[in-house]
């Protein structure tokens, strides 16, 4: 049980580094300046899917755990 567990875990979070280094210049830009709209909406995109990613790791874990 804990293997399986840990193998998925393992799996989101290489997904969620993935998400956060492909959206790392938007990040970098967006601290100098205000995003526009457009940039706006792919940050706020990217927040949907990490939210989604750690959900997914806590829904694994209780699953697995119950």
């Amino acid at each position: 049980m804990w293997d399986r567990l840990g193998k998925q875990v393992a799996v989101e979070r290489e997904q969620l580094h993935r998400l956060l280094e492909t959206h790392r210049s938007l990040f970098e830009k967006c601290r100098n300046t205000p995003p526009n709209d457009i940039e706006l909406s792919a940050l706020a995109a990217m927040l949907h899917s990490f939210y989604t990613g750690t959900e997914n790791v806590f829904r694994r874990m209780a699953i697995e755990v119950e």
